[in-house]
Parts: structure tokens; C-alpha cells; sequence
């Protein structure tokens, strides 16, 4: 979803983010982050839920978490 433009999509994926970066330094585990993700997807947005892409979604952040943290 292409937010750059829409000042109050922004400061709502901001708060996104901000939730999992904080879910991400406390070693929540990919189950809980894409349960949170799921929680936005579908009560927030109001959109579809791919649980296989969210679990994925939460396992690349993992990843990358791992390889910038050590």
C-alpha cells in the first residue's frame, strides 16, 4: 500500500512499525509477531488475511534482525 503521499497513513504505519520493532528487541517469537500483523490486517485495514505470507513476513524480520543485531 503506497502511503508516501497521504500524511495520515503514514503516522498510522509508523505506529506499525514502531509495535514490531518493539515486539523484535523483547525475542517475541514469529508466531506472536504475525498474530499481531494478523490483528492489523484484519481489524485495522479491514483486509484479507494470508496467515502463510504473514508468518513469512515474521521470519524475514527475524532474519533480519539476526543479521543486523548479531
Amino acid at each position: 500500500m503506497d502511503c508516501k503521499n497521504i500524511p495520515a497513513a503514514r503516522d498510522e504505519y509508523r505506529d506499525y512499525v514502531s509495535r514490531v520493532f518493539k515486539l523484535l528487541i523483547s525475542d517475541a517469537n514469529e508466531q506472536e509477531i504475525a498474530e499481531y500483523l494478523t490483528k492489523i490486517e484484519i481489524g485495522t485495514m479491514g483486509r484479507n488475511l494470508d496467515s502463510d505470507n504473514l508468518i513469512e513476513i515474521a521470519r524475514t524480520l527475524h532474519e533480519a534482525k539476526a543479521w543486523y543485531c548479531g
